[in-house]
């Protein structure tokens, strides 16, 4: 909350996972229906969750994590392998004793097994396993480190923004350029679509905001208003008015037509199947899959078999529309929005 306060619901662990995974950090095994204070009132509200393992920052820079350690992802320079709820921390534990970490949006991602964070001095940190190239700092895939450590020396990154399963990570720098590297076409290198440490996609410098990164694909704003995306067009999620089709996947960044928001709030994002924005009007768009009607036009083809994608961006009924997010699962497809 604006008060500085942190809130959490849900089960403290993944369903059908064995132990106890502490997700919600309040140090039990209850479930929360409704919302439920973590201790501390100067809490950020940066907050990131992957494989089980939540991070979050404090007003004065210091990083705090919780949940599981499978591969070490919570940073605490404990080892934790399988089973993947060793050494698991039912409540926020603070990672080291820094306290520059960047506490802005885009300073926390990550992706399948790996976390990512940039400090305040713009140098950018990993830790966890190297699946899928994903720590981007040139090591194996076995590679593990249970504790930050830098990749490379550069003191210019600004925001990172990882892929769900950990198939691709894209960063920009203060001068605007964009980076990435980890596994697939959702790099937007064109080719090679692996790579192990960080590569920069094109020449450009006028990169904004990194709005929606899913499985295999990437959405990203320029500071001009422009949206572009690129990756796996499943459902033609991407926007260009190509359906799913063998072919029309698009290995290098290419412009969304209209005129949108530039902030994070703006996108949300369902894995590599489903989007959503809000254009510079207060109009709300959503393209891709819908086959649970999770696009809200008020149609569903009731399976994926009988799905009614679409694939360039269809207006939502309503206007001054402020912010979109969207969750997925194997189970669920789900976007919420808020208007004013």
């Amino acid at each position: 909350k604006i008060d500085g306060t942190l809130w959490v619901s849900g089960s403290p662990k993944e369903d059908g996972a064995g132990g106890m995974q502490g997700m919600t950090g309040k140090n039990n095994t209850t479930q929360y229906s409704s919302p439920t204070q973590l201790p501390g009132v100067t809490w950020t509200g940066v907050i990131h969750k992957s494989h089980r393992t939540l991070l979050a920052t404090k007003t004065d820079g210091t990083l705090w994590s919780w949940g599981d350690n499978a591969q070490g992802m919570l940073g605490l320079n404990e080892k934790g392998l399988p089973p993947s709820n060793q050494k698991a921390r039912s409540s926020p534990t603070q990672i080291g004793t820094d306290t520059n970490w960047k506490i802005e949006q885009g300073g926390i991602s990550g992706g399948q097994e790996q976390l990512l964070a940039i400090k305040q001095d713009g140098t950018l940190w990993t830790w966890g396993k190297n699946d899928n190239n994903g720590m981007g700092n040139s090591q194996p895939s076995n590679y593990r480190r249970s504790s930050p450590t830098q990749i490379g020396t550069d003191t210019t990154w600004a925001q990172i923004n990882a892929g769900g399963g950990g198939y691709c990570q894209m960063a920009i720098k203060t001068n605007g350029s964009l980076w990435s590297w980890g596994n697939g076409i959702g790099l937007g290198q064109n080719a090679p679509h692996s790579r192990n440490s960080p590569l920069q996609v094109g020449t450009d410098t006028t990169w904004a905001n990194l709005v929606a990164v899913g499985g295999g694909n990437v959405f990203a704003t320029k500071t001009d208003g422009t949206l572009w995306s690129w990756g796996s067009n499943s459902y033609g999620s991407l926007g260009h008015n190509q359906s799913q089709p063998s072919g029309n996947d698009i290995s290098s960044p290419k412009q969304v037509p209209g005129t949108w928001k530039t902030d994070y709030q703006s996108f949300g994002c369902l894995g590599d199947s489903s989007t959503a924005g809000i254009k510079t009007d207060g109009t709300l768009w959503t393209w891709g899959d819908n086959h649970v009607g999770q696009l809200a036009v008020n149609q569903s083809g009731g399976s994926a078999a009988a799905s009614v994608p679409r694939s360039s961006p269809t207006q939502v009924p309503g206007t001054n529309w402020l912010a979109v997010g969207g969750f997925s699962s194997s189970t669920a497809k789900t976007f919420a929005a808020i208007r004013k």
